[in-house]
């Protein structure tokens, strides 16, 4: 039996059974369990047998936003708007159709039928981008936009608990090793900002970018879950019941003061993956290139201040970076363990940038037999090119179900 793992892929989960080709790119949250596989995205989860391809699908209410599989059970998050008549307009995004009014959380233990979990009111907790069951019955929560405030602290992720009366409850907030994300302001100071009374600690700017990113900076597996900011090339790796564990870094020199100044730095990561036995497959940029590349050919947020640079120089600093440390080195993340070490190139992959597609997107895969697939160019381009992240696609229509 094969460990269970959940793979959070905002790119792209290609299965097929052994020996025949793979269908088109179908879901955002894999489980691999056994001879089964589970695909989840925002409309519908899937179970496939993996060597007969028998498949059974449950379809996730209506407006659903983020559907995952854990503790043996289906989990939909479905956001309500006001006027919507209990039907979600905006997607959960603030700033499209106004914040959520509330945020119900759905869940199935029979992969037949959804049964109302509970709901996140008022728009202090509407707003959650991804939910991740827990092993103590509490759920990780976490928003691309906005804080969640808890005591005097502030937060864009924190944990909550069912009630009696079906609310989920807040019973913390989830911080990463950089101290508070908001701190008291020293009656010394004049200056406001942020909060007014409260100061933001600029380290935090590491999880605004890796937060702003996902689902693709979220990785679900059996022993917990990992978040990891593609840009820093640093994980942080949380046991399952939602405690971070440690930090591990695919550069040894990166610092938390070097989080506050993110984009001076050349993206770290091309792209990275859990596969089946449990690990984070990463393939990253060498630390020459984190480290200097954008300082000599700045083409993305780095740009220096007042020179916002034309669509024709960022283009031509971006040809200038790839030929400058060119390489990509891969490694093998044992979240577990908390350990990082060097590994072969996957077959198929590209050990150079300058093997990457013109649009400067690259995503890989893994086949039913846990074999690479290599995926590249597509997806739309990131604003300011290779500097900044592409958002991968979402769901394909051709999915299965």
């Amino acid at each position: 039996m094969r460990p269970v793992i959940i793979l959070v892929l905002a790119s792209l989960a290609i299965l097929g059974p052994p020996g025949q080709a793979a269908p088109p790119p179908s879901g955002e949250v894999v489980l691999w369990q056994g001879d089964q596989v589970i695909l989840a995205d925002a409309k519908r989860i899937v179970r496939i047998d993996r060597w007969t391809s028998v498949k059974t699908t449950l379809r996730a209410p209506a407006d659903t936003l983020w559907t995952t599989y854990g503790e043996n059970r289906c989990w939909a998050l479905e956001s309500v708007h006001k006027g919507s008549a209990g039907e979600g307009a905006g997607r959960g995004e603030i700033g499209v159709d106004g914040p959520p009014v509330y945020q119900r959380v759905w869940v199935s233990s029979d992969f037949k039928h959804w049964e109302a979990f509970g709901r996140l009111e008022g728009t202090n907790d509407a707003g959650a981008q991804v939910i991740v069951p827990l092993a103590d019955g509490a759920l990780f929560v976490a928003k691309r936009l906005g804080l969640h405030r808890s005591g005097d602290g502030y937060s864009p992720m924190y944990l909550v608990k069912r009630t009696p009366s079906g609310v989920l409850q807040a019973c913390g907030n989830v911080e990463l090793d950089c101290g508070p994300m908001y701190a008291p302001r020293p009656e010394a100071s004049g200056d406001r900002s942020d909060f007014g009374n409260l100061v933001y600690n600029r380290k935090y700017q590491v999880a605004k970018n890796l937060l702003f990113e996902l689902p693709s900076t979220l990785f679900q597996h059996g022993g917990g879950f990992v978040l990891g900011s593609a840009q820093m090339g640093v994980y942080w790796a949380f046991d399952p019941r939602g405690r971070l564990k440690r930090r591990i870094q695919v550069f040894d020199r990166m610092t938390p003061d070097d989080f506050a100044r993110i984009f001076e730095f050349e993206r770290a990561v091309v792209h990275a993956q859990m596969a089946p036995d449990g690990a984070l497959l990463i393939g990253a940029r060498t630390e020459a290139a984190v480290w200097f590349n954008q300082r000599f050919y700045p083409s993305g947020p780095a740009l220096v201040e007042g020179t916002p640079g034309t669509p024709e120089g960022r283009a031509l600093n971006e040809a200038r970076s790839k030929e400058l440390n060119p390489d990509i080195e891969w490694y093998r993340l044992d979240p577990e363990a908390g350990t990082l070490e060097p590994a072969v190139p996957p077959f198929g992959t590209p050990t150079s940038v300058q093997d990457l597609p013109p649009d400067c997107t690259y995503w890989f895969g893994f086949e039913w037999d846990d074999t690479i697939r290599y995926q590249g160019g597509a997806g739309p381009r990131g604003e300011g090119g290779c500097g900044t992240p592409a958002i991968p696609p979402r769901l394909s229509p051709a999915a299965p179900g």
